[in-house]
């Protein structure tokens, strides 16, 4: 699959915002695909979900592959931070349990607005939990999306929650805008939200 994204290495080391002074890891991105209800990750299988890792030797780019999807989510969290992997702790389970009520099939990339993970300290002093990126953090690492919008052909973009939005849509792609599944963590319908989430999402892919 397209993979040639220039500048891999240097982002792996940028030291262009504070937040590389905190991280472990900085999480590019991870691929997959959707076909008849099963969602194949192309990195590891996400800690809550058991999901099949599927490997880049195995091919993602197939015949029967649909439409080619870039999601934007807001920023890395601590499972993400460990495995260097996006979407991989309780948010991830949400996001792969969305793509698996998907009746559509399509392959995808999904990555962050932010490479590295935004931290503060929690209520407790000892406790440090995730925080929004802030917008110094946000300008920094935008000419890496931007690479790699530039370097691999999408046929759409989906923006994770409203803070993805700060990466503007390449002329010519379709977008849309979906619930973070970090919100739906924390709603009293889950199920409602994931089912309307996957909805959304194939009608989207419909008419691409």
């Amino acid at each position: 699959m397209p993979n040639r994204v220039s500048n891999t290495e240097e982002w792996r080391s940028c030291i262009r915002c504070p937040l590389s002074e905190s991280r472990r890891t900085v999480v590019l991105r991870d691929w997959g695909r959707i076909r008849n209800g099963s969602v194949d990750r192309g990195g590891k299988s996400i800690y809550w979900s058991g999901t099949p890792a599927v490997s880049k030797e195995e091919g993602l780019i197939g015949v029967e592959t649909g439409p080619f999807i870039l999601f934007i989510g807001e920023a890395p969290g601590n499972h993400e931070d460990i495995t260097g992997l996006p979407f991989q702790g309780r948010a991830g389970f949400i996001f792969n349990w969305c793509l698996s009520l998907c009746t559509t099939t399509f392959h995808f990339e999904i990555t962050n607005i932010v490479a590295c993970r935004p931290t503060t300290w929690g209520i407790s002093e000892f406790s440090i939990v995730n925080r929004p990126p802030d917008s110094q953090e946000i300008k920094a690492c935008l000419p890496r999306l931007t690479e790699l919008t530039d370097d691999i052909t999408y046929d759409a973009i989906v923006y994770l929650g409203a803070v993805s939005r700060e990466f503007p849509c390449p002329k010519g792609l379709s977008s849309l805008t979906l619930v973070h599944p970090a919100k739906i963590l924390r709603e009293e319908y889950k199920w409602h939200d994931v089912k309307e989430f996957a909805l959304l999402l194939d009608r989207f892919v419909e008419k691409l």
